[in-house]
Parts: C-alpha cells; sequence; structure tokens
C-alpha cells in the first residue's frame, strides 16, 4: 500500500497555476490516449493545430 505525506499551508503556497494547468492539460491528453477517446484526443490536436497557426500569423 502507498503511503505519502500531503500537507496544504494556504498563505505560504509555492503553487504556480501555470505549471499545475499544464500538469492537468498533460494528464488529460495521457488518460484520452489510454482510455481510447479518439473524439477528445483530436479535439486536443485540433487545438494545438489552430494555436501554431495563430502564432505563425
Amino acid at each position: 500500500m502507498a503511503y505519502f505525506d500531503l500537507s496544504f499551508l494556504a498563505r505560504s503556497t509555492s503553487a504556480n497555476p501555470d505549471t499545475i494547468r499544464t500538469r492537468a492539460e498533460e494528464l488529460d491528453t495521457l488518460q484520452s490516449r489510454l482510455l481510447g477517446r479518439a473524439d477528445d484526443l483530436d479535439a486536443d490536436f485540433n487545438h494545438t493545430a489552430n494555436q501554431f497557426t495563430d502564432l505563425m500569423a
């Protein structure tokens, strides 16, 4: 059985929302691949392609 310690001090947190959001998106993509949800994965690829096009424009 796994054991881990978790503590939360709201006033002194060093959390980075951008990093958390990025990791959450990566986990969602991994979950889509593992579960075979092609529609979700296709949407991720389309979103990335649109971002690239916007950056190049």
